[in-house]
């Protein structure tokens, strides 16, 4: 099955933002104080649980904010509320949207110099629901043409629209609004994010049998696109979760589209993609589902970026002129395995979300890869010491920091430099140390085991 993925899809700049502002939050305050979302964060219940997990509280009221850390959500909030919370909260941080507060400007802006403020957008919409706080009592909020006659009668129009709202809707609400009143002033406030997620859709409909939206139930921009998509006439399948995939009914298609809603994290789009990629069309040979699960296997045990490694040594050994280019190339191989193998099972609490297959199967056959990343990294200290006492204290120092990559060093009690407890937690630390452990393995060891050392 061939699965096109949306180059959209995912956190808009909206979300990424509030999302790195409360993991910040997390990070800095080490315990000591109670951090809550004023309202859920974002529409999408696998962050929110995650989150939760990281003592992460949501909190419906101002009066349940009292004494915390508060961060105000992407779709913004009303004015009044916001002075409640600046009141009772110990700290207010404000991940209110760009684009969401410049709509809030506006409205607040011509409200004031006596326009009618109308919003096209879902009333119950935590948005939407900000912004009307901004008309000073004025606004009205409709979501379809035939509102637009039950609209009062007004000297000046301000028509602007959530910032998820689907564009031929608003479009067909602005030419209304025009036909029935003179002086109207539009803004088209819909979310660049948002237009170019809805016009991949419609491009992606050309090219796939079937769509698969991935995003929250509640989410207004999501179930936009599943109306999108719909309306291209593709069979459309809006799903939270890969464990809502149905199977069944995707196996009968050769080509599936995958996009996503604003608040769709991309570990879950992955998540969906791998279960779609691991399909087999119902009149596919039964040897191709072998085959698949069988590659499957290889990446999980990390066998393929082994073998990657042995290959890139044997040709520098080869290039140095020894004779010794399979037991290099060996000793490459053994290391890369022990050292993807032990750091992914010790990271594996970031990975679960990402990579929920692969920490599955760790968790079930720990017994026998620790037995075989321990016999690898014996293996490969032994062939490095084979090959000269140089190379082995080098293979012997890099084989420490991978060990060492993942595990907490340095006490917190004891800590200087704050948030920094091991090497993962030094900025930039993983590109440094897997470009100095691959260089090393596969060409400098090499190198000094034919004693033709070249360091540019």
């Amino acid at each position: 099955m061939k699965v096109i993925v949306a180059e959209t899809g995912g956190f808009c700049m909206g979300v990424k933002r509030a999302m790195d502002m409360i993991l910040k939050a997390t990070e800095e305050n080490h315990g000591n104080n109670i951090i809550c979302t004023y309202g859920p964060l974002i529409h999408n219940r696998q962050v929110l649980e995650m989150l939760s997990k990281k003592g992460v509280k949501v909190a419906e009221t101002p009066e349940e904010c009292a004494g915390k850390i508060v961060l105000v959500r992407a779709h913004g909030i009303p004015p009044d509320q916001r002075k409640k919370l600046k009141a009772v909260a110990k700290k207010l941080l404000d991940a209110t949207c760009p684009r969401v507060a410049r709509v809030q400007a506006l409205i607040r802006r011509h409200a004031r110099k006596g326009y009618l403020p109308v919003i096209v957008g879902d009333p119950e919409h935590a948005e939407v629901i900000g912004l009307m706080g901004y008309s000073e009592g004025k606004g009205i909020v409709i979501n379809k043409v035939e509102d637009v006659e039950k609209l009062p009668e007004a000297e000046k129009v301000l028509v602007v629209a959530q910032t998820t709202q689907n564009e031929k809707t608003f479009n067909d609400i602005v030419s209304a609004i025009k036909q029935r009143y003179n002086n109207v002033e539009v803004y088209n406030t819909i979310c660049g994010s948002t237009h170019q997620r809805q016009e991949e859709v419609k491009r992606m409909a050309e090219k796939v049998d079937a769509m698969v939206v991935v995003g929250g139930y509640h989410s207004g921009n999501t179930i936009r696109l599943a109306e999108i998509a719909r309306q291209c006439g593709l069979p459309t399948f809006h799903v939270e979760t890969e464990k809502e995939l149905d199977v069944e009914k995707l196996a009968s298609f050769d080509t599936i589209g995958v996009t996503a809603g604003a608040s769709t994290p991309s570990w879950m789009i992955r998540r969906v993609v791998d279960v779609l990629e691991s399909i087999t069309h119902k009149d596919s040979a039964f040897y191709h589902h072998i085959l698949f699960k069988s590659l499957r296997m290889m990446l999980n045990v990390n066998v393929i970026v082994s073998c990657g490694a042995g290959i890139l040594s044997y040709v520098a050994a080869s290039i140095a002129g020894g004779s010794r280019t399979f037991s290099l190339a060996m000793m490459s191989a053994l290391y890369v395995f022990a050292m993807h193998t032990v750091n992914r099972y010790t990271d594996k609490a970031s990975l679960r979300f990402r990579e929920p297959e692969q920490v599955a199967f760790y968790e079930k056959w720990y017994i026998p890869l620790c037995v075989a990343s321990g016999a690898a990294i014996l293996l490969s200290l032994f062939l490095a010491y084979q090959n000269g006492k140089l190379a082995f204290f080098l293979m012997l120092l890099i084989t420490a920091l991978g060990l060492l990559y993942n595990v907490p060093i340095i006490r917190s009690d004891k800590n200087v430099l704050k948030h920094i407890n091991k090497l993962k937690d030094i900025p930039g630390s993983k590109t440094l140390f897997v470009a100095g452990a691959w260089g090393a393995v596969t060409s400098i060891i090499p190198d000094l085991a034919q004693n033709t050392v070249s360091i540019i």
